[in-house]
């Protein structure tokens, strides 16, 4: 997993809860901190430990992004994941098993907080 696909992972995570406010917010920064920079910058920072000097990374993903870099994934977004994880009902998960992708997405052409291409690279991700 890259940086930008981290973020994108997290993005996704808050997003699917309808977590949104301030740490989407801070998510949403970040990737276009990190979209701006590239991976590769972000790698050579986060070797660096300067991820936190840039506008737009605070610790805590300063803290996730250096885990992506160092082992290529991070414990934060295993957390993540399974405090956003959508419960599904006994009686639901027969459906839910036949389904191969989100059925209702909102971009930030209506009221979502992620554009086309940043779900575009969250599905190739997932």
């Amino acid at each position: 997993m890259t940086p930008t696909e981290a973020l994108l992972f997290a993005v996704h995570c808050l997003e699917r809860s309808r977590e949104g406010g301030f740490r989407l917010k801070a998510y949403l920064r970040a990737l276009d901190v990190v979209n701006g920079l590239g991976d590769a910058e972000v790698a050579e920072r986060a070797d660096a430990g300067s991820l936190e000097r840039l506008d737009g990374i605070g610790e805590s993903i300063a803290a996730l992004l250096t885990d992506v870099v160092r082992t290529g994934y991070s414990p934060r977004l295993v957390e993540l994941e399974d405090r956003t994880r959508v419960q599904v009902s006994e009686t639901a998960r027969p459906y839910r098993s036949l389904l191969r992708g989100d059925c209702h997405l909102h971009t930030t052409w209506s009221d979502g907080s992620t554009s086309i291409d940043e779900m575009i690279g969250i599905a190739r991700s997932l």
